[in-house]
């Protein structure tokens, strides 16, 4: 079986990553809190100020080397992969944010020891994608992703719960974490 998997916020802690960077650097930035208002956009990728631009470019690098691993997720991975299953993770990431996007997460993996066949950056509208790669199963954090490829395709989604989703209505199967998501899976 092939598993579409999203990184930031399924597979690691991007999120309260992001959070703790906003609040320390914000001030750099900018006055008015324009960064840690919008962390919604932020976290999805969507970079609406100019203060915004400028932070990711400057932290994206090193909150990426320091984001810590969900629990078990590697644990998970590492079983899902010995049943034979290909792991390719779809991931918004990329040079837009830091010119090293995809070193710093190939590095990450290695040293976290992320089991994976094939990593492909820099993808919002995730649905095409998966649809050409013949992904059997996918999950990510996004609502709107989720409801796009349950609406549209028949593959099977999970949505990872995470702090921005919680309150969100979603189509997909909500999980909340990774030793769920194995049971549901095996």
């Amino acid at each position: 079986m092939k598993i579409g998997i999203d990184i930031d916020d399924v597979v690691v802690e991007t999120g309260q990553n992001t959070i703790e960077y906003a609040r320390k650097y914000e001030h750099l930035f900018c006055e008015n809190k324009e960064i840690s208002n919008n962390l919604k956009d932020l976290m999805r990728g969507n970079f609406i100020n100019e203060p915004t631009k400028k932070f990711v470019r400057a932290y994206a690098a090193e909150s990426w080397q320091s984001v810590k691993l969900k629990p078990n997720a590697v644990e998970v991975l590492n079983e899902l992969k010995s049943k034979h299953h290909q792991l390719i993770f779809i991931t918004g990431r990329g040079s837009h944010m830091t010119p090293e996007a995809e070193k710093i997460t190939y590095d990450y993996f290695k040293k976290h020891q992320v089991p994976y066949d094939k990593i492909i950056f820099n993808i919002y509208d995730k649905r095409q994608t998966l649809i050409d790669e013949k992904i059997d199963i996918f999950i990510d954090d996004s609502v709107d992703t989720c409801n796009a490829i349950t609406e549209n395709t028949n593959i099977k989604v999970y949505l990872f719960n995470s702090e921005i989703n919680q309150d969100l209505p979603c189509n997909a199967q909500r999980i909340h974490n990774w030793t769920e998501l194995e049971k549901l899976i095996a």
